[in-house]
């Protein structure tokens, strides 16, 4: 069984993070899913798209996909047998397949979560409300990468609050 590309596009492309999807073709024998991400008030001028994986077909055995290693703990909350490499975490398309589509659907948002990265910002006007309620920011992706630029994200009930004197933490 392999990936259905179109039918992952419309299950992705329907995300809250103000990001397109798209594939592209390859030289050799594979394809590449990017995100592009969208203009909003907080990314005004950003035109940048990343990488999330590369599926390749391999005529002989069965596909496998790759994502970078800097995604390792992205991988790692995911029933993925992962092989891994200094650059790359090679696995099966079999195990991404046999994700459900909630699951399917987490695994490319929090790659795509880890591969933008914005210019950081201090605690916003929202902050009473991110303390009781996690971060209530309307642009997620931009929260999110703009806290991991400092490298202050904690995990811990997937909740994401400021600190209260600096950026916004997953915590």
């Amino acid at each position: 069984m392999s990936i259905n590309l179109k039918e992952l596009l419309l299950l992705l492309n329907s995300n809250d993070l103000s990001v397109r999807y798209y594939i592209k073709n390859n030289k050799n024998d594979s394809v590449s899913l990017r995100a592009k991400a969208e203009c909003t008030p907080y990314r005004v001028g950003y035109d940048a798209s990343a990488f999330i994986f590369k599926l390749t077909h391999l005529k002989t055995k069965e596909d496998f996909i790759e994502v970078s290693r800097s995604v390792s703990n992205v991988v790692e909350r995911f029933p993925i047998n992962g092989k891994y490499n200094k650059d790359y975490i090679r696995f099966s398309a079999l195990d991404f397949v046999n994700l459900t589509e909630s699951q399917k659907k987490s695994f490319i948002n929090d790659i795509t979560m880890h591969s933008f990265s914005f210019a950081s910002f201090d605690c916003c006007s929202r902050f009473p409300q991110c303390q009781q309620n996690g971060c209530t920011h309307p642009d997620k992706l931009y929260a999110h990468s703009a806290c991991t630029v400092y490298n202050r994200i904690f995990e811990d009930n997937n909740k994401t609050i400021c600190s209260g004197y600096h950026k916004l933490k997953q915590i």
